[in-house]
């Protein structure tokens, strides 16, 4: 069997599909951002106002097997969607019902309000679990304006119904012990993504040791499937 074509944000992902694109959080290190000011033509899709595509929604999406998905919404957060939209949405997954769904957002509290079906695995971005981080201890709200890793973990913890992965990417310097006690504390937790920032040189994020990181990978590993994406020294051990 030939082997499926992949995104870039996850090898699994047989397409995205993006019936709203935008996001409010600011994230600075966010590549979507960037990438539809250079390329899109939509005005909304240029400066990443959260806005619907419903036309996208009236195609079928591509079959999905084994680990494999379809990724809703990923340009953007679908939080920043109605109420109206957003069950428009958990209707298409319905439809599809032998197709697999990945759902991502930074603010999971949101998505509990609804009732996903079981073909949508839920999933966030859980970066660091500091409210300062590094030597220089930067704030995490001058990263993102999105609701702290913590609160995410805690929404993340009520999911019952519906598989869940986690991204930490890009990885921001963390307390080991306690970023391994949140995935053991997550029920439904399936995969864990992780990897650093793709663009170190424009970021300098508040990176940990590449060592730092693959210690905590290898304490990921009992608990669920992790997935390496870009795992590099980080950015100030180059440096050094």
């Amino acid at each position: 069997m030939a082997k499926k074509k992949s995104d870039k944000m996850y090898h699994f992902s047989r397409e995205q599909r993006n019936p709203q694109v935008g996001c409010e959080f600011d994230c600075v290190y966010c590549a979507f951002k960037k990438l539809m000011h250079r390329f899109s033509e939509c005005p909304n899709c240029n400066t990443f106002t959260p806005h619907y595509h419903l036309e996208r929604l009236n195609k079928a999406p591509k079959r999905t097997e084994g680990k494999e998905f379809v990724s809703l919404c990923l340009n953007g957060d679908i939080t920043f969607g109605s109420v109206e939209f957003i069950e428009r949405v958990i209707k298409f997954c319905e439809q599809w019902h032998d197709r697999t769904f990945l759902i991502q957002s930074k603010n999971p509290l949101r998505l509990m309000r609804f009732k996903f079906p079981y073909n949508v695995v839920l999933g966030t971005t859980i970066e660091t679990n500091y409210t300062h981080i590094g030597k220089a201890n930067v704030p995490y709200s001058q990263i993102s304006k999105a609701p702290h890793p913590e609160r995410r973990y805690g929404a993340m913890r009520l999911i019952k119904d519906n598989d869940v992965h986690v991204t930490i990417e890009p990885v921001l310097d963390f307390h080991p012990d306690i970023v391994v006690n949140w995935m053991k504390g997550i029920p439904r937790l399936k995969v864990i993504n992780i990897g650093f920032d793709s663009h170190p040189e424009l970021n300098h994020l508040p990176e940990p040791a590449l060592e730092k990181v693959e210690a905590l990978i290898a304490r990921l590993e009992p608990i669920a499937e992790v997935r390496r994406k870009q795992i590099r020294p980080a950015w100030w051990e180059k440096s050094v």
